[in-house]
């Protein structure tokens, strides 16, 4: 199993997983033999060197198609029931069947070391909205693998920290715990320094700083980027934002393209791992090919439907009410804003309230349209993304509308379930109960108390200021208002 783990994403995971799969091919089949006992470590190594290898990647699947999948019961057996999450996760859908791997993969907490297995189950999690479940075990992998002094498994943390805190809105934090990991890969000489990068300039381009997010992806691409399943789609689509965002719509528009084709040919149909086509279809609105975007928006809709998040499906609205007309486009923009609302990605959902603002305001819906430009700025504003919130605030100053306090303390910076736990822990709730009353971990009750004390800058829960249960009251109870008119969209910097 070492032997394929320390292959996982080099240029020798081709090689490895031609060896691994001829000495599996050796091994016999009949349980209660030694043999037998070594078939899971080495499909294990097998499926964890190849899932992140385009070259790689159509052979283990091939081979894992027929395995039964594991109890859990031993530390292969969890190494392997994370990377068959990951192929499900691949393979898009429904995300409930990758979830349960997942869950499976992490559901012992062992003293050996668990990295590959927490970090692969960790991102299915996240890409399922099971945020929660995924920052747990990311602490707890990243908390390890720092005690332990495993540099590379420590750096991989912080950077699936930074993206997922990154998807659900916390671009603030994303950006620091990126460059954490970005300034250990430099100090320790980290050979791979990839995942830092992308981390880093995915958030900075929500900062708007596409300068630097452009550089860092310029200093780390090459042939061994280009070997990865992950690092390769998400570097096409980062830097395809990054080049929006400096003006090149047509040179974005190239680089979305070759990721989905790029997805396509290693079978990838997730539409959440890299979300090329959204961007894809606001910006061949934007340079007049409707038609083009009207066809990537429907072939969209079968792959967001399968994967079944709220976040997944809040964007396929979003991508179908950028090219619908009429009554239809404002309806389905006003699905995909309650569609978010449900998911913990409150950067999009922010994005969405915009567009709607936008669509409403160009029919003369001023009231309504003031009601989600005003929600645009406190989401926006909370999440760190304030280019979108000053755009969405002059939006809404020119349409008569009164901003009279811009969120801007700390207790916005807060996401959904940190409020929930920050609100029963200031009323003296113990840890455990909090876990038993949200239906989650006590792992992950301890690590949202930990985001919340570093957020805030506090000590412990009896410095929690008041505002924290008046935000989380506020946050929960806040009315929408409704959506109506038709309008020609307005689109943002999705």
């Amino acid at each position: 199993m070492e032997y394929g783990l320390t292959a996982a994403g080099t240029r020798r995971a081709p090689e490895a997983v031609r060896q691994l799969g001829a000495v599996l091919d050796t091994l016999p089949t009949d349980p209660g033999t030694l043999g037998h006992a070594l078939r899971t470590p080495v499909a294990a190594a097998l499926l964890v060197t190849a899932v992140n290898d385009r070259t790689a990647l159509s052979t283990a699947r091939e081979r894992a198609r027929d395995w039964p999948v594991p109890a859990g019961d031993s530390r292969a057996e969890r190494h392997l029931l994370a990377a068959l999450s990951t192929l499900a996760a691949f393979d898009g859908g429904p995300a409930g069947q990758a979830v349960d791997l997942a869950r499976r993969a992490l559901w012992i907490e062992e003293p050996a070391p668990v990295g590959h297995c927490v970090l692969g189950a960790s991102l299915v999690l996240a890409l399922a909205d099971e945020v929660d479940e995924a920052m747990a075990a990311l602490a707890r992998c990243a908390s390890d693998s720092r005690a332990r002094r495993e540099t590379w498994t420590h750096i991989a943390a912080l950077c699936g920290q930074s993206l997922t805190l990154h998807g659900t809105g916390d671009v603030t934090t994303a950006v620091s715990t990126a460059r954490t990991a970005a300034g250990l890969a430099a100090r320790e000489d980290c050979p791979e320094a990839t995942m830092p990068a992308l981390a880093l300039a995915t958030a900075l381009l929500s900062q708007g700083d596409a300068e630097e997010a452009d550089a860092l992806l310029d200093s780390v691409v090459g042939p061994a980027v280009a070997q990865g399943v992950w690092e390769w789609h998400h570097f096409l689509y980062t830097k395809g934002r990054a080049r929006r965002e400096r003006g090149d719509l047509d040179g974005a528009l190239e680089l979305w393209l070759h990721c989905g084709r790029g997805l396509e040919a290693a079978g990838i149909a997730n539409p959440v791992l890299a979300p090329w086509w959204l961007p894809a279809t606001t910006t061949l609105v934007r340079l007049g090919r409707t038609r083009a975007a009207a066809d990537l928006a429907e072939r969209a809709q079968e792959a967001v439907r399968r994967w079944g998040t709220p976040r997944a499906i809040g964007l396929g609205l979003i991508a179908a009410g950028v090219v619908a007309k009429g009554r239809a486009r404002l309806d389905l923009l006003g699905e995909a804003v309650d569609a978010l609302a449900d998911s913990p990605a409150r950067l999009d959902r922010a994005k969405a309230e915009y567009q709607l603002g936008c669509e409403l305001l160009a029919h003369d819906a001023t009231p309504d349209a003031r009601r989600h430009l005003r929600r645009t700025v406190e989401l926006a504003t909370s999440c760190g993304y304030h280019i979108l919130a000053a755009r969405a605030r002059d939006l809404l100053v020119a349409a008569g509308g009164r901003m009279s306090r811009l969120a801007v303390s700390p207790v916005d910076s807060l996401t959904e379930s940190e409020r929930r736990v920050a609100a029963l822990a200031r009323r003296g709730i113990s840890n455990k109960e909090i876990a038993a009353t949200l239906f989650i971990s006590l792992r992950t009750v301890e690590a949202h108390l930990t985001n919340v004390y570093r957020k805030l800058d506090v000590r412990g829960r009896a410095d929690l200021p008041p505002s924290v249960d008046a935000s989380y009251r506020t946050h929960r109870h806040a009315p929408d208002g409704p959506r109506r008119a038709p309008a020609d969209f307005c689109v943002p910097s999705h």
